[in-house]
């Protein structure tokens, strides 16, 4: 359920004295007509209640994961194997495609769309819709973008609603708007008509102090132009990103990232009334509007091994840490019964660092996470209680060790 509140008040509204004044205050959006900044989302289901026992986990939107692989040559052509690695999340895309947006993640399917806005010459049909599939992931403090355009009429106009190009929305992780609230970046870039990537935008001033790039690529057989003469192929593009530049701290905090893009596609062909141009955005069409994907930057470079499936399992064992080494870990272990769970963290002294209450989780493969972005470098040990949650007696005491890298 999609929703949001806001709050007016107004005092001394008569009679008019000095001491008027007239305030707003809201929980994500401050309209009720239309969407703006974010919403609240509540989640329902008719078999969580009040005393189904533990709340379910929910999960961001998507996960962005840091991969450790060689850095991208950021040529633009997107030839690394990396670009294709299946742990970088990708999407595509695509104007008219309903179907399409309908397996966007969450509430991708209602925020996501597209517009076809009236030129000078007319409304005409789209003969080649645009059509792209964008890969993210990050290294470090720098996020990736790569974009893989496929487009029969490449051009370059002046007219923003010809453009061809990307806008990127990131919000900042600390820097606030007028409104109180996070501010967003517009990272925008165009097909130059030189078959480059121009800067526009937010992007244009990261570009310039060296905290962003962006390298664009045209296809085999494609040709800028604005006639439509000739069929292209499209064009490629990298992006890069220094989010310390958006008010990431070091370790880039609590992993958030909210974003959201846009591809501009415009097609120009002689007659001139022939030519159109359309935006199609995932998520987040602009900065300021409702409302960006939710995500979340996943830190665990050293290990590709994955955690442990979900199933029964006998007995009370540890199952170990993913990945193992790694800034952020997670800790499993297999419950034979309905279980409270407690943990422990300590440092190679002995000095308990972490202690975490009970709680309560169901027979099968159990978990806790922990994020060790405020500890230094070592190996840590960790001791994972588990107890009867009728008599609270205790069932077994699990104890392992985890090497923290930051």
């Amino acid at each position: 359920i999609e929703w949001n509140i806001s709050i007016y008040d107004c005092d001394w509204n008569w009679p008019i004295v000095a001491k008027f004044a007239a305030n707003r205050a809201w929980w994500q959006s401050p309209w009720g007509n239309a969407a703006h900044y974010n919403e609240v989302r509540v989640h329902a289901k008719p078999s969580v209640t009040v005393s189904s026992g533990p709340v379910p986990t929910i999960a961001p939107d998507l996960e962005i994961r840091e991969l450790s692989f060689a850095t991208p040559n950021m040529d633009g052509r997107l030839t690394e194997p990396l670009w294709n690695n299946p742990l970088v999340y990708k999407f595509n895309i695509k104007y008219g495609d309903t179907a399409l947006r309908a397996t966007y993640p969450a509430t991708g399917p209602y925020r996501s769309g597209q517009f076809q806005p009236t030129l000078p010459t007319g409304l005409a049909s789209v003969l080649n819709p645009g059509d792209a599939t964008v890969r993210i992931f990050f290294q470090g403090d720098f996020l990736y973008f790569g974009f893989d355009v496929r487009d029969n009429v490449v051009q370059y106009h002046a007219n923003f609603d010809r453009w061809d190009g990307f806008i990127v929305t990131l919000t900042n992780y600390t820097e606030k708007g007028p409104d109180q609230n996070l501010a967003t970046e517009r990272l925008t870039f165009q097909v130059a008509q030189n078959g480059t990537a121009t800067p526009q935008d937010d992007l244009a001033h990261l570009v310039a102090v060296d905290s962003a790039r962006v390298v664009l690529a045209l296809k085999p057989g494609t040709i800028v132009d604005t006639v439509g003469t000739s069929a292209d192929q499209g064009y490629t593009a990298e992006m890069r990103v220094n989010l310390r530049a958006l008010g990431y701290p070091v370790g880039l905090g609590d992993g958030r990232l909210f974003l959201g893009v846009n591809l501009l596609d415009g097609d120009s062909y002689t007659p001139p009334s022939l030519s159109y141009g359309t935006r199609t955005w995932w998520f987040r069409e602009y900065e300021g509007e409702c409302c960006p994907g939710v995500a979340y930057l996943r830190q665990d470079v050293a290990s590709g091994v994955e955690p442990t499936l979900p199933g029964p399992r006998e007995g009370y064992r540890l199952l170990g840490s993913f990945p193992n080494p790694a800034r952020s870990q997670r800790i499993q272990f297999s419950l034979a019964e309905r279980s409270l769970v407690g943990f422990e963290v300590f440092d190679v002294a002995g000095r308990l660092i972490e202690r975490r209450n009970p709680d309560l989780q169901n027979a099968g493969t159990g978990e806790v996470s922990f994020n060790g972005r405020d500890r230094g470098h070592g190996v840590y040990f960790y001791r994972v209680t588990i107890l009867d949650p009728e008599s609270g007696a205790r069932r077994a005491v699990l104890q392992g060790r985890m090497l923290m890298l930051q």
